[in-house]
């Protein structure tokens, strides 16, 4: 055990990276995907929210998420154990990154991201919970009212037929599952600081690193595309139709909120990149002893998408 415990300490304290070292020694103390391994982590995690969202299997997103106690239980499991393994990955990355501070901002960047995962994940499950009682318990009001004559058979079987009407139970479960967009809310308290992080080490190293400067280019260019067409989409209706100040101010909160999504999404995008490119290796691969929890915390990402 003490063995054990010396060798995570000797870990920790990392001697070979101390501030003020390239920035290729420094990322060392970096545990967390990045570059290739980390787009990739990115895009399915953003893969698995939109699904459960929705209320579909990250898996089978043919097949609506099950609404049965065992599948409520296994999915509440897979968001605890993410979130054990990728809160406790993210902890030890910010303790091994205490000397530069820009990688820790980055790694809490991370970490309220794994928070808000396993926030969907669990709520999901709890939605889900809370439909299969509201399912069981409107069939059974409107069959007695039916047979105790307090309805008219018309009324009765209009209103069973109704119960069994497949498009609006699916409407009701989507607007159930669109409150998990308030988990969005706090990944992006999170995304704030880890930008601030990323952006300095950027503003450190832009000149110095040509694929730095091709990858922003790039990505600066995607976000300015986007931000003209969200004008285009929800700007210039608006203005071109004359409407009331009311209108046009809903089409500036729209603008607001898709540039806040688009922001979001592209910079966690953009950070993987970006520090792959400092990194000197844009596939992002470990190296010596951060291989197991580099890979660790990215299988414990993919959790959530067995979500039943």
């Amino acid at each position: 055990m003490s063995d054990i415990i010396s060798n995570i300490t000797t870990w920790l304290e990392h001697p070979d990276y101390t501030n003020g070292t390239t920035i290729q020694a420094q990322i060392q103390c970096y545990s967390l995907p990045f570059g290739a391994w980390g787009f990739a982590s990115h895009i399915l995690t953003y893969y698995t929210v939109i699904c459960l969202i929705k209320g579909i299997r990250p898996s089978q997103p043919w097949h609506s998420l099950s609404k049965t106690k065992l599948a409520v239980v296994w999915d509440c499991c897979i968001g605890v154990l993410t979130f054990l393994i990728t809160v406790l990955i993210a902890t030890l990355t910010i303790v091994r990154c205490r000397n530069t501070w820009q990688f820790v901002l980055i790694a809490v960047w991370k970490l309220v991201l794994s928070i808000s995962m396993t926030g969907i994940t669990v709520h999901a499950a709890v939605i889900s919970v809370k439909l299969r009682s509201q399912h069981h318990e409107m069939k059974p009001l409107a069959t007695r009212a039916y047979r105790t004559g307090e309805i008219s058979d018309e009324e009765g079987a209009h209103m069973l037929a109704s119960q069994k009407d497949d498009a609006e139970t699916k409407k009701q479960s989507e607007k159930s599952y669109r409150k998990l967009f308030w988990w969005i809310l706090l990944y992006f308290l999170g995304w704030l600081p880890g930008f601030v992080g990323l952006m300095d080490l950027v503003r450190e190293y832009y000149a110095t690193i040509p694929r730095l400067q091709t990858i922003s280019i790039v990505f600066l260019s995607v976000a300015g595309g986007c931000t003209l067409m969200a004008v285009l989409l929800f700007v210039i209706p608006q203005w071109r139709g004359n409407n009331s100040a009311r209108i046009m101010a809903g089409g500036v909160a729209a603008l607001v909120f898709w540039a806040a999504v688009v922001m979001t999404i592209l910079s966690a995008l953009y950070s993987d990149w970006a520090l792959g490119a400092m990194d000197g290796d844009l596939s992002g691969t470990p190296e010596g002893s951060n291989k197991f929890l580099y890979f660790l915390y990215w299988a414990a990402k993919r959790l959530p998408m067995l979500s039943v």
